[in-house]
């Protein structure tokens, strides 16, 4: 699969890890959602030129994600799981320039939240 063909899901599904991290060592606040989704846009904009078909709309989809899982309370282990779950069943198809797009930005945002959760899917692919 090329990058051109990624579903929009798959997308929807990296939220679930990045909202993971965010959440592992503290409660999703107003001003750590905000955080979390500038976050991910600005990651996400360095890898745009690389990855055509990753526009703008996607980041706002995954901010209502992000929007969703915190008005439902949403556990991070939940999350975590949910991801687990998609990138078992979808390892193989990930390319490397979306492998650096989920490391580079779980590393952010790991970085930002305090969260010891250690990422390398590169490793796992």
């Amino acid at each position: 699969m090329n990058e051109q063909q990624i579903p929009k899901d798959y997308y929807n599904k990296l939220g679930y890890l990045f909202y993971a991290l965010a959440t592992q060592k503290q409660a999703m606040n107003a001003d750590n959602l905000e955080l979390l989704k500038r976050t991910t846009q600005r990651v996400w904009a360095k890898h745009r030129a690389e990855m055509p078909a990753f526009q703008p709309s996607t980041a706002d989809n995954v901010d209502t994600l992000y929007d969703w899982l915190n008005l439902n309370e949403t556990p991070a282990e939940d999350c975590q799981r949910e991801f687990d779950e998609f990138y078992k069943l979808h390892a193989s198809e990930m390319t490397p320039q979306l492998l650096s797009l989920i490391q580079s930005t779980a590393d952010e945002v790991a970085g930002i939240f305090g969260s010891s959760a250690s990422l390398n899917v590169a490793a796992n692919s």
